[in-house]
């Protein structure tokens, strides 16, 4: 503490800041109000899984419908429901298995859904996607372990996909 000579005595000038106790109550509050939010926030991360996951499952339906189109085969789309992941693979052409003597089908892509995510329901335990970039219409269902449920669709002449938020109402 810095003391000063000011006229006919000594004063004490205080030094500026807080206290021991006022930075105790602060950090108090504040640990407080975290430990009160952090089942907001694990709502916000489980719902950010299955927004991701159908992101991620609607990325791969264009990849595969993209490579039918650039490589002028057949891709599918393969569902295990049991494992909760897909992949895709090359669908030969009739026209190849002629011109070929062995035929190789190549998969690839082998993507898992994340824990507490899961297929809720499938309009078939796969999809095609023709060199013309169309296929049949297609909806899946992703469900997590709090039953929100996002929606994948492809409308079949064009391959359209999209995705949205299921609501029971």
């Amino acid at each position: 503490m810095m003391t000063l000579l000011i006229g006919k005595g000594l004063r004490n000038k205080k030094a500026g800041g807080f206290t021991l106790i006022e930075l105790i109550i602060v950090v108090g509050i504040v640990l407080v109000s975290l430990t009160l939010s952090m089942p907001a926030f694990r709502g916000v991360y489980q719902n950010s899984l299955i927004k991701n996951a159908t992101r991620e499952l609607a990325h791969s339906l264009a990849y595969a419908r993209d490579l039918a189109i650039l490589e002028g085969i057949s891709y599918e789309v393969n569902f295990d429901v049991y494992e909760s992941r897909y992949s895709i693979s090359s669908v030969p052409d009739s026209m190849v298995i002629k011109q070929m003597t062995s035929v190789v089908k190549r998969s690839f892509v082998y993507n898992y859904l994340p824990e507490n995510v899961d297929f809720a329901r499938l309009s078939n335990q796969k999809i095609t996607f023709y060199p013309n970039g169309s296929s049949e219409d297609f909806f899946i269902y992703l469900q997590d372990n709090k039953n929100n449920i996002y929606a994948v669709t492809i409308k079949g002449v064009y391959s359209q996909i999209k995705t949205f938020d299921y609501d029971y109402d």
